[in-house]
């Protein structure tokens, strides 16, 4: 009986270690490229599954997801600086990091999208917005 017992607690702590230490993919902006890395978890999948994976706040979103052209896809770029600190650090030759991410509408999906504010930070109730999109391709560009 003790034999079971031990194996129950030391099965439950192994569990519950196990789920702690799945971690998001993105902790810091440098972590970026572990998304391209995996990347199959997120095709054909929401965007709220790739936003869940990023840690950094995002500061910038640019994009017009409602694009009403069929031919072409809606994209989002997500940036971690602010529009004038982007400028500023391009203009110094930096090319900051920044995750482009290719955007289909769901299945049966009639929903409106309005166009990104850049001056607008990121936020959960974006998230909510855009969450449903499907993500088609996904990019890093430049390096922090």
């Amino acid at each position: 009986m003790k034999k079971v017992f031990f194996l129950n607690i030391l099965i439950l702590l192994f569990s519950t270690c196990v789920v702690s230490c799945q971690a998001q993919l993105m902790k810091t902006i440098q972590d970026a490229p572990e998304l391209v890395k995996n990347k199959d978890r997120f095709i054909d999948k929401p965007l709220k599954k790739l936003l869940s994976e990023i840690k950094p706040p995002i500061v910038v979103a640019l994009g017009d997801p409602d694009n009403n052209n069929p031919s072409i896809l809606s994209a989002i770029s997500f940036r971690f600086t602010s529009k004038s600190e982007y400028n500023k650090r391009k203009m110094n030759g930096e090319d900051p990091t920044r995750i482009l991410v290719t955007l289909k509408r769901g299945d049966n999906n009639n929903k409106l999208y309005p166009k990104l504010d850049p001056n607008i930070p990121w936020s959960d109730e974006q998230t909510k917005i855009y969450g449903d999109m499907i993500v088609v391709k996904l990019a890093i560009l430049g390096k922090d």
